[in-house]
């Protein structure tokens, strides 16, 4: 057996195959009941050894570290966490099952019986791995954190600020629940009839105009969601105990501007003259592309704003500052009306709110001008009434169904959609160059 690199000290191959190896100083070896910790990577392919060696090493070094404070591992007895366990089980390359399950499958128990005794019948903690009754413990207020730790991958993708936008609901849901029931409990513990006295709670309170419909069922939602991202975690069922407790939620969707409101009210005597002129860009940019400000806030300037092409347009795409919300939020728009006059007079784009707060700064402060300067149509609406407002027009302009939901970013219907590389980019801006009609003074 040798060592792989020096800058490896514990990675060995033997033969073809990666091995980890750490030897035990000789004091410490009474109270480790071995000579060194040797696990074997199971595999022969060197990047895959890599990737198990980072999980790998940090373990053994904490084990080394209970050695060193004085702490035995040679007591079958030794207490591990069940997250400890079934994380020695994942370093031998098996997934960990308590030993009730293995009693109830005597084809699993007699393999792990086979692996224990191929791997030299160890004792201590090695042996909890193989053969232990622990089960998970995680409690409500647990499962927020392991989401974060289970999902890393997918909210590495956001800022912080959209990351807490998706944190904060699902601790705000699991607080309402745990202070329904009056304490934090373990998850196992949580039963289908506690979770149908929430759900019965939440009737009573929308009864009592204390919250909305919609908001009861995000409770709901966001529980669903941490417990099945726990029980998929753990090779479980996905279903779980708030499954079918549903709320029928109010269409909260923004009414859209009127063209005639939109051409009377804030094109005819330039309305918002007295707005930063980056805020107004922004704002007209979003009328003849639909976007929201948070795509347009997004825009890489060398990437996505094509101006000198033969048909200026915009690329809605992800890069190293925006995330799009889905992948068919991905979509190319020509630049056409209002929105071609914005681009041409900030070119690099709107880099006033090219920041991760930039879209929620330029919201509140263009809703805030157009409140107090009468230039809402109602109280319902607010700059993303634009986007229906675009939408509106589309069906308006008889602009074919597919090629809306492409200009939308919205998911297509059918098979049909699939097919082919959709619709032209000239093809598109002729189609989009109808609806600059609609503005009386343009």
């Amino acid at each position: 057996m040798k060592r792989f690199s020096p800058d490896l000290p514990h990675l060995y191959i033997r033969g073809k195959s990666f091995v980890f190896r750490l030897v035990i100083p000789a004091h410490l070896r009474g109270l480790a009941g071995k000579s060194e910790f040797k696990v074997s990577l199971k595999t022969k392919d060197q990047l895959t050894a890599l990737r198990k060696y980072g999980k790998v090493e940090p373990y053994y070094q904490n084990l080394m570290d209970k050695l060193r404070s004085g702490e035995t591992l040679t007591s079958a007895t030794t207490d591990l966490s069940y997250e400890e366990i079934v994380q020695m089980a994942s370093i031998q390359g098996r997934t960990y099952n308590p030993i009730d399950q293995l009693i109830q499958n005597p084809a699993k128990f007699m393999q792990t019986h086979s692996e224990w005794s191929k791997a030299g019948k160890p004792n201590g903690p090695e042996f909890q791995s193989y053969f232990s009754t622990a089960t998970s413990t995680i409690k409500l207020s647990d499962l927020v954190a392991f989401f974060e730790a289970d999902q890393v991958h997918e909210l590495s993708r956001f800022s912080e600020r959209e990351r807490s936008k998706k944190i904060n609901p699902l601790q705000n849901a699991v607080k309402q629940l745990t202070a329904f029931l009056g304490k934090d409990i373990e998850l196992k513990s949580l039963t289908r009839q506690q979770a149908r006295d929430f759900h019965k709670s939440l009737k009573i309170k929308i009864a009592l105009q204390e919250i909305k419909p919609n908001t009861a069922s995000k409770y709901i939602t966001h529980m669903r969601v941490l417990i099945k991202t726990y029980n998929l975690a753990h090779d479980k069922e996905p279903e779980t105990v708030f499954d079918r407790l549903n709320f029928k939620v109010d269409d909260n969707a923004r009414p859209p501007f009127s063209i005639d409101f939109l051409n009377e009210h804030w094109f005819k005597d330039d309305a918002f003259a007295q707005l930063n002129p980056c805020a107004k860009a922004l704002l007209f940019a979003v009328i003849d592309t639909g976007c929201s400000f948070k795509e347009l806030c997004g825009l890489n300037p060398d990437q996505d704003i094509k101006l000198t092409a033969a048909i200026p347009h915009i690329i809605i795409q992800e890069n190293q500052t925006r995330k799009l919300k889905t992948t068919h939020r991905k979509r190319i728009i020509p630049l056409v009306g209002y929105s071609l006059r914005s681009f041409q007079a900030f070119p690099q784009g709107f880099t006033h709110y090219a920041t991760g707060n930039g879209p929620s700064n330029a919201s509140g402060l263009i809703n805030k001008f157009m409140k107090y300067n009468g230039l809402l149509e109602t109280d319902e609406h607010t700059v993303y009434s634009l986007r229906h407002t675009f939408k509106d027009r589309m069906r308006k302009h008889r602009l074919p169904e597919e090629l809306q939901n492409d200009l939308m970013g919205h998911k297509a219907q059918g098979m049909g959609a699939h097919y082919g590389n959709g619709h032209s980019l000239e093809d598109t801006v002729t189609f989009m160059q109808q609806m600059v009609h609609d503005w009386k003074y343009f």
